[in-house]
């Protein structure tokens, strides 16, 4: 799994960014309560606690454990605090709003008024 998103923090954090990520993360899954999550926080931190690993992390992912974006997907979904996926409804009122026209904006008649009072050039003959 990706340990930046394990951790929740950007691509680019800093030491600190990960340090307080890192112990947020252990305050919400104590191992008594999640050995599963638990396991997982500890592997990212060992793979983000300092910029040499964290770059290693961002340049040579490791090989994914799944087989395919829609696994990852549901693993991700999973994650204990993540949001579930979407029911068969919502995910294809999602759909047809992505491939729907988008929507022309409505002209304000303030926009109306500039355009009328710029001259057209008119040819010449």
């Amino acid at each position: 799994m990706n340990p930046f998103l394990i951790l929740n923090v950007p691509l680019d954090a800093t030491d600190d960014q990960v340090r307080k990520a890192y112990q947020t993360a252990l305050q919400s899954c104590p191992p008594e309560g999640d050995p599963v999550r638990f396991q997982a926080v500890q592997e990212a931190w060992s793979q983000l606690r300092d910029e040499r690993s964290r770059w290693k992390a961002r340049l040579l992912p490791p090989p994914p454990a799944t087989d395919g974006p829609m696994d990852a997907l549901i693993a991700l979904a999973r994650l204990p605090g993540q949001r579930r996926p979407l029911g068969l409804p919502a995910f294809r009122q999602w759909l047809q709003a992505c491939s729907a026209p988008p929507e022309k904006p409505a002209a304000s008649s303030s926009a109306g008024a500039q355009q009328k009072s710029k001259p057209k050039n008119k040819r010449r003959r």
